[in-house]
């Protein structure tokens, strides 16, 4: 409500991404920005959805988007130019119509990993912190101390001036995870101001890949 408020007053428009909204960890809540308590912040907004993401989906190009606002939704069809493909629509609605069943699962499989990713840094991985999140399968990787003890600030400028291009603190623990782990982490520093002391891990697979990507991490950072 807050953050609608302050893009009201400033007539920005809100582009609520809720492309995640289906992987909600046990005892969270999703609330998604269309069902907020007031109407002129919501008819300042649009939503974008598709099952990409919950089905793994994504190669079929298939997504949408609404509003309550329909001087807006005017406006926005105007610029937009639909690109649906058969396959992907079949795709889409087998999915919706017969795989709840199966999205449950992995719902619950996934938040059952963010428990098992939080305790093994905690007890394995003392440089690093995280905590589990409210949702989605990616996990955010606190490498503070990392960047100290890789002196990787210095690195990074000694590599902005050697390469001819901005290399991010971050991008110096990206290289370093894929040289020494194996494991190749996104960048903090992509995601925004303040993210380049962290690093983004996709714990979308089997536990069992994800229990050898952090096995391979504690032991990359045990030479350090």
């Amino acid at each position: 409500m807050r953050l609608g408020e302050i893009c009201l007053r400033r007539r920005v428009i809100v582009l609520a991404d809720e492309i995640h909204c289906d992987f909600v960890n046990k005892g969270q809540k999703y609330t998604p920005f269309a069902s907020l308590p007031d109407k002129a912040i919501v008819d300042n907004s649009i939503t974008f959805k598709a099952a990409s993401k919950s089905f793994g989906l994504a190669a079929h190009k298939i997504a949408w988007y609404h509003s309550t606002n329909r001087d807006l939704l005017a406006r926005l069809n105007a610029n937009h130019r639909a690109d649906l493909n058969t396959l992907g629509v079949v795709a889409n609605m087998g999915a919706y119509d017969g795989g709840e069943a199966w999205l449950d699962q992995c719902v619950s499989y996934i938040d059952g990993t963010h428990t098992f990713v939080e305790e093994y840094v905690k007890s394995n991985i003392p440089l690093v912190k995280c905590a589990k999140p409210e949702g989605t399968y990616l996990v955010w990787l606190d490498i503070r101390e990392v960047i100290d003890r890789l002196n990787a600030r210095a690195e990074a400028e000694a590599a902005t001036r050697r390469e001819g291009q901005t290399v991010t603190v971050s991008n110096i623990l990206e290289r370093f995870f894929v040289k020494h782990a194996r494991v190749h982490l996104n960048p903090g520093a992509t995601f925004g101001f303040g993210g380049d002391t962290h690093m983004r891990m996709n714990i979308a697979t089997s536990r069992k890949l994800v229990e050898r990507a952090l096995s391979n991490i504690a032991e990359a950072l045990r030479t350090i």
